[in-house]
């Protein structure tokens, strides 16, 4: 299962930029200067037969019919029909005896197209070989990092990210978002090496109170590793919160509106929260009730008091600033940090 999601991936990947691929002034006598990229069809004897997507930009919606292929290409269906310049070849590589070394050939095969003449169509013809991957780990920031990989086996490997944390970004090296297609189907000759870059992804409905671990899914062509799997951690570091208003709040008898502010002053991700351990009273409402905050970062947030629903007396409630410092706040252990709530009605 894991080397048919390999294919298909890679299938994906190399039909996004067929157009020069598909033409009908290919330079048959010049395949060495183009790369596997470049190829509507990239297989190997070792896969199975599968529908491989070709693009041809000008043809629109014709008929076609396979005129020349090399003979170790199995074609099932030699004639088919382009739909707005797509069409699929379903196809099978046998083992050719000229391409016996480890190492990419390639070659074409040609299509007459129903009023629009013969086109070529760039085929790579892949030996494998035994391809080794090796993985290595590290840290660039507390929640950001990278993972190399590398072939240090005698063989072509082909690469596909099969799964990611939720909470994590793939991203490139200036650390721009990149979606996880783009993974899928990085070939590596023989000591090539690839990097995969990610950081952690920080929406603000989701909150890690811990460091935490989860799995990125490689699939492979390595014969003794079809997967795997490279444990991950997100580094919330050592972060401190500082709070710098009183943690009493009194709304006397008139005053609806009362603020507190804290801030982030240490090296790491504060996550912060507000609980209510005997749940908020309906006349109390706060801008805000959970986030993040990078080192040097501040939050001030606002308390409302609605005076029509407060009932008569003197009301009290505690709220809890909860966060993931785990330094000792005076007088008050994190990550709890109360603050009481007071409003009279008489």
């Amino acid at each position: 299962m894991a080397m048919k999601n390999l294919v298909r991936h890679s299938t994906v990947l190399f039909v996004i930029s067929l157009a020069f691929s598909c033409s009908d002034d290919f330079l048959k006598d010049e395949l060495e200067h183009v790369s596997p990229e470049n190829a509507s069809i990239i297989i190997s004897p070792d896969w199975p037969a599968q529908d491989y997507p070709i693009y041809c930009p000008d043809v629109g919606n014709a008929n076609f019919k396979v005129v020349q292929a090399p003979s170790w290409l199995k074609i099932s269906s030699p004639s088919w029909q382009f739909t707005n310049g797509f069409a699929t070849l379903n196809c099978k590589a046998n083992a050719y005896d000229d391409f016996s070394e480890v190492g990419i050939y390639y070659t074409y095969i040609t299509l007459a197209i129903e009023g629009k003449g013969n086109q070529t169509i760039l085929v790579a013809y892949i030996n494998e070989g035994n391809p080794v991957i090796e993985t290595e780990l590290s840290y660039d920031a507390p929640s950001k990092g990278r993972i190399s990989v590398r072939n240090t086996g005698n063989g072509i490997l082909f690469c596909s990210l099969s799964r990611i944390p939720e909470w994590l970004l793939l991203v490139d090296i200036y650390g721009s978002t990149v979606a996880i297609e783009d993974y899928h189907g990085i070939i590596l000759p023989p000591n090539g090496e690839s990097i995969i870059y990610f950081s952690f992804d920080n929406p603000p409905t989701i909150l890690f109170w811990e460091n935490i671990f989860g799995k990125i899914g490689i699939l492979t062509n390595d014969k003794n590793k079809q997967e795997v799997e490279v444990e991950v951690q997100l580094y919330l570091g050592n972060p401190l919160l500082h709070v710098y208003y009183s943690n009493y709040l009194d709304f006397g008898q008139t005053e609806t509106i009362k603020d507190i502010y804290f801030s982030n002053q240490g090296e790491g991700l504060l996550v912060w929260r507000l609980t209510w351990k005997e749940g908020r009273p309906n006349w109390l409402t706060v801008s805000e009730s959970q986030g993040t905050l990078s080192f040097g970062e501040s939050k001030l947030l606002t308390f409302t008091c609605d005076r029509n629903l407060l009932p008569y007396g003197i009301n009290t409630t505690t709220v809890y600033l909860e966060s993931n410092d785990r330094n000792y706040y005076p007088f008050y252990p994190n990550p709890l940090y109360p603050f009481t709530v007071t409003a009279h009605n008489h």
